[in-house]
């Protein structure tokens, strides 16, 4: 039973832990995998916003009022389209000279006249066609915002540039976290915070000192990926308590950081396997008191019933057995008490035989006495007629003559 009892032990804490580590992988890649996928959606509809704000940027370009060169008209037209254009967020649009890089014509007229070196935004003005459109660093506008710049050259007057500036604080407004108290940077080439949901952690650098974490740099090669043990990538006292997801934004030097806390992000795994923990404990404590209680009963009944059959043994037949029991004891019990009563009404029936024997016996010795009673008066009343017999015929001899005892 023993033995039985720790095979069960065995297999059951074997199972239990099988299963929790089988279901805690199944959960950790889950967590790897919603984040994953978020941190990708993510980069897509940042793909999705830049590419609506490059177009956006090219239409502006593409109208035929910068070939007349009436800067009021140019003017107007800008104010026109920041002021209809409002789901794209323009904050400006201006038209920059590229020969003196002064800002010629904008849609607020307080920035014209000011030189490229005096924006808030470096951009070496290296396009491909009519078509490219460049991306300005994220730089602070007005009430605190941040601003980015699509800059696009004009078709009409190929020694010009148009920059339309839009508004960045709308962009996360409509993105949810896969984990309860996650967290997103988007992060240059240049370790600079894009966007974030925080707004504090805008324009700063992700991490102090190191312009590319490996995230970072892994987004730029278009890798996306899962870290579960980041080593500098949340830039925190605690930033090991964080599990990390990246994806690069397509078209553009930026890469998605989605960030989770590791307690928030593996609580269900913890729980599933707390749970599945507890109720292997619980069966297993369970199992050990059902076979506790079955085998103190077992080693009673079987304690109980070696006695009696010992007593049996010894002579002793008045034994009662534990006939009412409904389970397999109780058949052992009437199996045996059936036993002891054969076998009493054996020993009645041999102590029955024993008296008949014996009193046979007294009779048979008190015949033999009387035969040798009998045979030894027979004996002495032969022995003394042929004595007789013999006296008498010897006297007859000595009387007759001599020829008449040879006849």
């Amino acid at each position: 039973m023993a033995t039985a009892l720790l095979v069960v032990l065995v297999i059951s804490g074997a199972a239990a832990g099988g299963l929790t580590v089988q279901i805690g992988t199944l959960l950790n890649d889950d967590v790897e995998q919603s984040m994953t996928a978020a941190t990708s959606s993510e980069a897509g509809e940042l793909t999705e916003w830049t590419d609506h704000n490059r177009l956006v940027a090219r239409v502006l370009s593409d109208h035929p009022v910068y070939g007349d060169g009436n800067d009021t008209d140019v003017r107007a037209y800008l104010q026109s389209q920041r002021a209809n254009r409002q789901e794209a967020g323009i904050v400006n649009a201006y038209v920059i000279d590229r020969r003196n890089l002064p800002v010629e014509t904008s849609a607020r007229r307080g920035l014209e006249g000011t030189t490229v070196r005096e924006l808030p935004w470096e951009e070496r003005f290296a396009f491909r066609d009519f078509d490219d459109v460049r991306i300005t660093q994220p730089h602070e506008g007005e009430n605190e915002t941040t601003v980015i710049g699509f800059i696009t050259p004009i078709r009409q007057t190929p020694g010009h540039l148009l920059v339309v500036t839009v508004d960045t604080t709308s962009v996360f407004d409509r993105y949810e976290h896969p984990v309860t108290d996650g967290f997103t940077r988007v992060v240059n080439s240049n370790g600079t915070v894009v966007f974030a949901d925080d707004r504090s952690a805008t324009l700063q650098q992700y991490y102090d000192g190191v312009r590319r974490v490996p995230a970072v740099s892994r987004g730029l090669r278009g890798d996306s990926g899962f870290i579960d043990d980041p080593t500098y990538e949340t830039a925190t006292a605690d930033r090991d308590a964080y599990v990390l997801a990246y994806a690069p934004v397509n078209g553009t030097d930026w890469v998605v950081l989605e960030h989770a806390p590791t307690a928030e992000a593996y609580a269900v795994t913890r729980q599933a396997q707390l749970w599945i923990s507890a109720i292997g404990l619980i069966s297993l404590v369970g199992l050990l008191g059902v076979v506790l209680v079955l085998g103190r009963d077992v080693t009673g009944s079987l304690s109980r019933l070696a006695a009696r059959t010992k007593r049996i043994e010894n002579g002793t037949n008045d034994v009662t057995f534990e006939t009412d029991r409904p389970d397999e004891f109780g058949d052992l019990n009437r199996t045996m008490a059936a036993t002891r009563d054969t076998l009493q009404d054996r020993i009645e029936e041999i102590r029955e035989t024993k008296d008949a024997l014996e009193a046979s016996n007294a009779a048979l010795e008190e015949r033999s006495a009387m035969v040798s009673v009998l045979n030894r008066v027979l004996r002495h009343n032969v022995r003394n007629d042929v004595t007789l017999i013999a006296g008498r015929a010897e006297l007859v001899a000595n009387r007759v003559d001599d020829d008449l005892r040879d006849e």
